[in-house]
C-alpha cells in the first residue's frame, strides 16, 4: 500500500546554567486561528480529524459534544411529541486509563437532571454516554445545557460543555425529492423503479419532480428535449453531472442504489420528522380555454434571518408511459415529470417576515400535456443555503398507472423507532455563537458534535459541495465516529476553493506541537484535488501556510476511480508541525521572589489607572476595590493565576471622585493600598 507520511519534528534547546529565578518561554502572541482551504479538482474525498494543540496531560477526560440535541433554533413538527435519551459524547484525551467518573447533564429551565457513569476509557478512547433519564423536549422552551463530569484530572475546563438550544413550533413538513434523471443512462432504468415506488406509497408527505438531462451521450431524452433550458439551469444549481441524483430538500443527497431500504428511507424521515419554519399549501384551478390558475398560500409561522428566500413554482405531469422504450436504457414509465418553471428557474424573492402570503400565477397548458395529469408544485427554498425550507402541490393522490407489484418493497419502519436513532436537524438563525477564543494548556477537536463547531466558520462561495461531518470514519489519534469530509469526488466546479475557519485559540506556546489527521487518495486521472493548512497569530489579519499539498503529494492511499472512504487506520497519516516555527522562544523577565502590590499608576487618575502586582508563586489571586465606608465596590481578579509579574486597569464609569482603596489576596498574603479618582 502507497502511504505518505507527513512529520516534521520539533528541536527544543535545552537551556542550561541560567540563573534559577530567570526562564525562557514563548512570545505572547494571545491567539492562533486556522484555515483550511481546500481547492476542488473533481478528483476524490478529501478527510480531516482530530485537530490539537499541546502536550497530553496524564490524567484529561473531557466531553467532547452533545450529539442529539442540536443548538441554537430548531423547528419542531407539531404533530409529534419529542423525547429524547440525551447522549453525549465523553473522550479520554489523557496519557492514561480512566476507570470511572460520574457524569451529569443539567437542564434548569426544564427541571431536568440525570447522572451516568462513564465508565472505563483508555487513552484516545471515546464513549456515548445515553442518560438513563428521557427529556421531553416542547415547543417555545429555551434550554440551557450544562454536561459536566466529576473527575479529578490534570485539565478541568474541558471537562463542562454548555449549549443553549431553543425549540420553537413550526409546520407539518413535506419533503422536496428532486431527481435528476435520464432515459439513456441504465443506472436510471435500475434505480429508478424503486423511488418512484416509495415516492407513490408516500406521495401525502412527498413532492417529487424529475429534471431529464441530455446525458450520458447519445441524449436521446425527449423530456429533456421538451424544455432542456429550465432543467440544465436546475442541474448547474447543484452542480449535476451524473445521473441518477436525487437531493432531499436541497440538502441531503441521496446514496445509490435506491433498491437499498435505508438508501432511501433513513434519508427521508431525518428531514420529514422535522418540523418547517412556514407551511406552503397549492390549488388549481382550471380556467376557460388552456389555462391553469395555481394558488400558493404561504404561512410564515417566524421571521427568518436569511433575506433571499425563493419560491419556485412548477407544472409537473404525473404519469407518461411509452409503449415501445423511448429511450436506449429500456424504460417504459416515467413520474412527475417536470414541464415548466414559473416565471422562470430562479423563481420569485418572498418575505422572509412573519405572516401569512398568497401568490397567483397562470400559466398556459402545452397541447402535448395530459391534462388530467397536470398538476402545480410549489416549494420555498433559501438561496443562501440552498435548504428547502417547505414544499406543497395541488395533487393529494397519486392514482398512477404503473403496477409496483414486481418492484422490491422498502422495509417498513415505525415513526418512533427512526426518531429514537435519528437526531433532530435544525434550521434557524443563530441564537447564540460561543466564538470567543479558547484557552487550555492542551486543545482538542474532534468534531463529533455540532458541525461546523462552536465559533468554527465554513465560507462556502457557491454555495455547492463544502466542508461536511461524515458519520462513521474516524481519524486514528483519538476514537469517536466522527470526521470532516470535503466531496471531491461529487464536486464538478472545478477551481472552487471552500475553507474552514477555526475559532481563535489561546494559551498556545513555542513549546506545543498541532496535530491532525488526514486522508486522502488520488481519483485515477489527471483531476488534482489539494488542501492549504494556514495559522495567523494576529487574529485572522494574515496566515501563514503550513501545510500545502495536492494529488498525489497529498495521497495517504492508492489511486482509485471509486468514492474513496477510509476503512483502516493505515489510510490515514497524522501531520505535526512545531509551533516554535511561528512562535520563536523569547526570554523573559525575572520570576518575583516575593508577593508584592505596587502603588496604581497614574494617581490620582481619570478615567483609568494601572494595578501592578507581583506573584512568586502560582496560586489563587483577589483583587477588589472599596470605598472609605468599607464597602466593595468592584472585584477586578478572582481566578488562579500563574508566577511573574501581573497588572490590570480599572477604569471606573459610574463612581465618583473620592479617595478608595485596592486589596490583594494571593494566598495568605494580603496588601491594600489607597489611589484617589478625581472627575
Amino acid at each position: 500500500m502507497i502511504k505518505k507520511t507527513f512529520f516534521i519534528i520539533s528541536l527544543t534547546a535545552v537551556i542550561a546554567g541560567v540563573l534559577s529565578f530567570y526562564l525562557y518561554h514563548p512570545k505572547d502572541t494571545g491567539t492562533i486561528i486556522i484555515q483550511f482551504v481546500s481547492r476542488n479538482g473533481y478528483g476524490n474525498n478529501l478527510y480531516i480529524d482530530n485537530i490539537s494543540f499541546g502536550k497530553k496531560n496524564l490524567l484529561d477526560i473531557a466531553v467532547t459534544s452533545i450529539n442529539n440535541i442540536p443548538r441554537d433554533t430548531t423547528y419542531l413538527n407539531s404533530l409529534y411529541i419529542y423525547k429524547v435519551a440525551p447522549q453525549v459524547n465523553v473522550t479520554n484525551l489523557g496519557d492514561s486509563s480512566i476507570v470511572n467518573d460520574s457524569i451529569t447533564i443539567n437542564i434548569p429551565s426544564v427541571s431536568y437532571k440525570s447522572v451516568d457513569s462513564t465508565g472505563p476509557l483508555e487513552p484516545g478512547q471515546t464513549k456515548v454516554i445515553t442518560f438513563p433519564d428521557s427529556l421531553l423536549i416542547s415547543p417555545g422552551t429555551s434550554y440551557d445545557i450544562t454536561v459536566y463530569i466529576n473527575a479529578v484530572d490534570t485539565l478541568r475546563s474541558n471537562d463542562t460543555l454548555r449549549q443553549t438550544s431553543v425549540f420553537l413550533l413550526g409546520a407539518y413538513r413535506n419533503v422536496l425529492a428532486e431527481e435528476f434523471t435520464s432515459m439513456t443512462s441504465p443506472s436510471c432504468a435500475s434505480n429508478n423503479p424503486s423511488l418512484d415506488r416509495y415516492i407513490d406509497s408516500n406521495f401525502q408527505s412527498i413532492c417529487a419532480v424529475k429534471y431529464h438531462m441530455g446525458f450520458p451521450l447519445p441524449a436521446l431524452d425527449s423530456l429533456y428535449f421538451a424544455d432542456s433550458v429550465q432543467q440544465i439551469q436546475r442541474a448547474n444549481y447543484y452542480f449535476v453531472y451524473a445521473v441518477p441524483s436525487t437531493f432531499l430538500d436541497g440538502k441531503l443527497r441521496l446514496p445509490l442504489p435506491y433498491t437499498f431500504d435505508s438508501n432511501i428511507v433513513l434519508p427521508f424521515y431525518s428531514r420529514f420528522l422535522i418540523g418547517s419554519p412556514l407551511s406552503v399549501t397549492v390549488s388549481d384551478a382550471r380556467l376557460p380555454g388552456d389555462t391553469i390558475q395555481a394558488t400558493i398560500t404561504i404561512n410564515l409561522l417566524h421571521t427568518l434571518a436569511s433575506n433571499n428566500l425563493r419560491l419556485r413554482v412548477y407544472a409537473l405531469e404525473r404519469y407518461k408511459n411509452y409503449t415501445n422504450p423511448p429511450g436506449s436504457n429500456g424504460e417504459l414509465n416515467f413520474f412527475d415529470i417536470f414541464r415548466q418553471a414559473y416565471p422562470d428557474s430562479a423563481g420569485t424573492l418572498i418575505s422572509n417576515i412573519q405572516g401569512n402570503y398568497q401568490y397567483i400565477y397562470k400559466y398556459h397548458r402545452d397541447s402535448t400535456w395530459v391534462d388530467s395529469l397536470i398538476y402545480t408544485m410549489a416549494f420555498v427554498q433559501d438561496d443562501n443555503t440552498k435548504e428547502v425550507l417547505n414544499c406543497g402541490k395541488s395533487r393529494t393522490a397519486p392514482k398512477h398507472h404503473f403496477d409496483f407489484k414486481n418492484v422490491k418493497p422498502q422495509k417498513t419502519y415505525s415513526k418512533a423507532d427512526l426518531r429514537k436513532d435519528i437526531p433532530l436537524n435544525y434550521h434557524g438563525k443563530t441564537i447564540r455563537n460561543t466564538g470567543k477564543s479558547v484557552q487550555s494548556s492542551f486543545i482538542f477537536e474532534g468534531f463529533e458534535g455540532p458541525f461546523p463547531p462552536p465559533g468554527w466558520t465554513i465560507f462556502n462561495p457557491d454555495v455547492g459541495f463544502t466542508f461536511i461531518q461524515l458519520n462513521g470514519y474516524n481519524g486514528p489519534s483519538f476514537g469517536g465516529i466522527n470526521c470532516v469530509k470535503i466531496p471531491f469526488y461529487d464536486y464538478p466546479n472545478i477551481g472552487e476553493k471552500d475553507t474552514l475557519l477555526s475559532v481563535a485559540y489561546s494559551g498556545i506556546t513555542a513549546l506545543d506541537t498541532f496535530k491532525f489527521d488526514l486522508s486522502y487518495a488520488q481519483y485515477l486521472s489527471d483531476y488534482i484535488d489539494s488542501l492549504v493548512v494556514s495559522m495567523s497569530t494576529d487574529g485572522g489579519l494574515t496566515f501563514v501556510p503550513i501545510f500545502q499539498e495536492g494529488g498525489p503529494y497529498m495521497a495517504t492511499s492508492p489511486a482509485t476511480t471509486l468514492s474513496f472512504a477510509p476503512t483502516a487506520s493505515t489510510q490515514w497519516v497524522t501531520y505535526i508541525y512545531p509551533m516554535s516555527a511561528i512562535l520563536p522562544l523569547n526570554p523573559v523577565t525575572q520570576i518575583p521572589v516575593t508577593y508584592k502590590l505596587y502603588q496604581n499608576y497614574p494617581n490620582p487618575f481619570n478615567p483609568k489607572t494601572t494595578i501592578k502586582f507581583d506573584l512568586s508563586h502560582t496560586v489563587f489571586v483577589t483583587i477588589k476595590v472599596y470605598d472609605l465606608l468599607g464597602r466593595e465596590i468592584s472585584t477586578l481578579i478572582n481566578d488562579k493565576m500563574n508566577a511573574g509579574p501581573h497588572s490590570i486597569d480599572f477604569a471606573p464609569t459610574n463612581l465618583a471622585s473620592g479617595i478608595y482603596f485596592y486589596k490583594l489576596i494571593a494566598g495568605d498574603y494580603t496588601e491594600v493600598k489607597k489611589m484617589a479618582l478625581i472627575k
